[in-house]
């Protein structure tokens, strides 16, 4: 309806990036205990007492929230256009914002647990949990409820009546990071968000380990030769830059069900800088979405975080919203092949 004292008419309903509930793209809030379906959900774990360095990641899975308001949800309802591809990607998608887990302060066991509750109840739907960090070190106890409970999900279960995984099969890992993640532990401790990898090692249902981009001074020998000496595929920053994406991509093995795990600073500090532990020569944008197109491609995602958004170093929010886009690029590549 016109308005006669401007000649504006209301165009109907929008949400612009800058008002009301902050959740993922700006799509519907759910609750435990409520009656709903989807394709995906995020879940944000504002958890950040496994830092070792710069604390704040807590803040990360709002930062990545508001930020998130520019990518969507798309006007016309149908997904997202990708101009660099040509392709559209998430139409007819549906995702929910799941809110986050309550952390516990100074009590990371009961933090954990209640992350794995809340997985259990979206993969117990049939849906993709896309994890919201937080720091690192959420991702051990997540891994390990996909793949101890996962296998009986309706999730797993749709993929193993497609033949697309096979029964009772171990799930792999591909972790992206510009560090290892393979300590035993600091001073005593075994889950801070340097170690998770290692605690996904010693898992029984841990299948193959791939990380990519590995960097920086701080790499420990003995942390590599172990990795190796299991037989995880290591593959440092300068390796992909010197022999290409395509040559990093031939060298990661055939993989099945797979958890994505995407540590933020596995990216340049010069595109983000938002990261309690950042590290010179990373990868740039078009490198990553590079791999995780591939990755995509050669595996069967199950579940996807994405950590290490420290907002209290990056005033402009650069961080946030590189996040929030490849969250939904990830998201596109993955459901271009999981639901068909």
């Amino acid at each position: 309806m016109a308005d006669e004292r401007y000649g504006a008419e209301d165009p109907g309903r929008y949400s612009s990036s800058w008002y009301g509930i902050a959740s993922f793209a700006r799509r519907p809030v759910v609750r435990p205990g409520e009656d709903w379906e989807a394709d995906a959900v995020i879940l944000g774990v504002p958890y950040d007492q496994g830092a070792g360095f710069r604390p704040g990641t807590r803040f990360g899975p709002q930062a990545i929230r508001e930020a998130s308001g520019r990518v969507g949800p798309p006007r016309d309802g149908r997904g997202y256009w990708n101009v660099a591809t040509g392709e559209r990607i998430l139409e007819d998608f549906n995702m929910v914002d799941a809110g986050d887990v309550e952390a516990v302060g100074l009590a990371h066991s009961l933090t954990f647990l209640r992350l794995q509750n809340a997985l259990r109840d979206i993969m117990g739907r049939g849906a993709v949990p896309v994890i919201l960090g937080g720091d690192h070190s959420i991702t051990a106890p997540a891994f390990a409820e996909v793949g101890e409970g996962g296998p009986g999900s309706p999730l797993f279960r749709n993929l193993i009546d497609r033949g697309l995984i096979e029964e009772g099969g171990q799930l792999d890992l591909v972790h992206l990071d510009a560090h290892m993640d393979y300590h035993y532990g600091r001073n005593g401790q075994l889950h801070g968000h340097g170690s998770p990898i290692r605690r996904i090692s010693e898992q029984s249902w841990a299948g193959q380990i791939v990380s990519l981009g590995i960097r920086g001074l701080r790499v420990s020998e003995e942390d590599f030769d172990e990795a190796e000496k299991r037989g995880n595929v290591v593959i440092p920053c300068a390796q992909i830059h010197d022999r290409g994406v395509q040559s990093t991509l031939e060298r990661i093995p055939s993989l099945g069900a797979t958890y994505l795990t995407i540590d933020i600073d596995v990216l340049d500090p010069s595109v983000a800088p938002g990261t309690g532990t950042p590290e010179v020569d990373g990868l740039l944008h078009r490198q990553l979405v590079q791999l995780l197109r591939g990755i995509a491609d050669r595996s069967e995602i199950v579940c996807v975080d994405l950590v290490e958004v420290n907002p209290l170093f990056d005033p402009a929010d650069l961080t946030a919203m590189m996040a929030a886009q490849i969250v939904v690029e990830t998201l596109g590549m993955m459901f271009s092949g999981l639901r068909k």
